[in-house]
C-alpha cells in the first residue's frame, strides 16, 4: 500500500543521492552571511556551513551559526 512505496521512494531517493555524492571529490565547503535581523532587531544573525564530504556521506556542521536569536528568524511572515 501507500507505507510500503514511500518507503521504496524513500530508498530509491537515498540511493541516488548517495551515488551522487560517490561521484562527487571529497573535502570540505564554508559559506557564512548574516540574516538582516531576527525579526526583532536590526542586528545581524549569523549563519555559517561547513559541508564535509567524504565517500557516499555528507556531514552538515551548523556550530559556527548565532546562538539563539529573539524573534522568529526562521519563520515566515504569517508568524509575525
Amino acid at each position: 500500500g501507500f507505507q510500503r512505496k514511500c518507503e521504496a521512494a524513500l530508498q530509491a531517493s537515498e540511493a541516488a543521492t548517495r551515488a551522487a555524492l560517490h561521484a562527487a571529490p571529497d573535502g570540505a565547503w564554508t559559506f557564512v552571511d548574516a540574516l538582516d535581523g531576527d525579526g526583532v532587531t536590526p542586528d545581524p544573525v549569523r549563519v555559517a556551513v561547513v559541508l564535509r564530504k567524504q565517500g557516499d556521506a555528507l556531514t552538515v556542521d551548523l556550530t559556527g551559526c548565532a546562538p539563539q536569536v529573539r524573534g522568529p528568524a526562521n519563520a515566515g511572515l504569517a508568524a509575525y
